[in-house]
């Protein structure tokens, strides 16, 4: 594969094989050589050589004179954002499956909850204000799955899934 660039006096911003490339001026062909056995090749890029390992996350890597190829990944997991479970079981809803009356226990014996059941097609069914320890009437829905949503006075929200049969 061949590719040519060219650019003079100006910041050049390129995009080559998943890396980036800051540069005031930078000239020269680029020439790779992919090994017939493996996912590995190297190349060069007038005097600047770089190595390739293919279908890894970063593409090329190394440095040569002014100028650095480096991976636009460090490698491993990228953890963008984590659920918090360990106050998934702040509160208790039971029976689950039920009959028509789900209870409500744990947390402060004196907090206002607000508790919205949602239907799985995500139609808001009713939302209503609740103290723990106390019962929510499930009488007026059909038979199915559901998912009951309760936000604290901390205006954390927990989400369980329920089943009226």
């Amino acid at each position: 594969m061949k590719k040519l660039w060219q650019k003079q006096r100006k910041i050049l911003l390129l995009i080559a094989f998943g890396i980036t490339i800051t540069s005031m001026s930078l000239y020269g062909q680029c020439f790779t050589n992919r090994f017939a056995a493996s996912n590995y090749s190297t190349g060069n890029c007038g005097s600047h050589v770089y190595q390739s390992s293919l279908g890894s996350l970063s593409n090329i890597y190394g440095s040569c004179g002014g100028l650095r190829f480096s991976p636009p990944l460090t490698g491993g997991d990228i953890v963008i954002k984590t659920d918090e479970f360990g106050d998934r079981t702040l509160y208790n809803i039971f029976p689950n499956p039920n009959m028509g009356t789900i209870y409500l226990e744990g947390g402060d014996k004196n907090e206002e909850l607000i508790v919205s059941i949602i239907s799985l097609t995500g139609q808001r069914l009713f939302a209503t204000n609740k103290y723990v320890d106390s019962a929510i009437d499930l009488s007026d829905l059909a038979p199915g799955a559901y998912v009951l949503y309760i936000k604290n006075s901390k205006n954390q929200l927990f989400t369980y899934k329920i089943i009226k049969l």
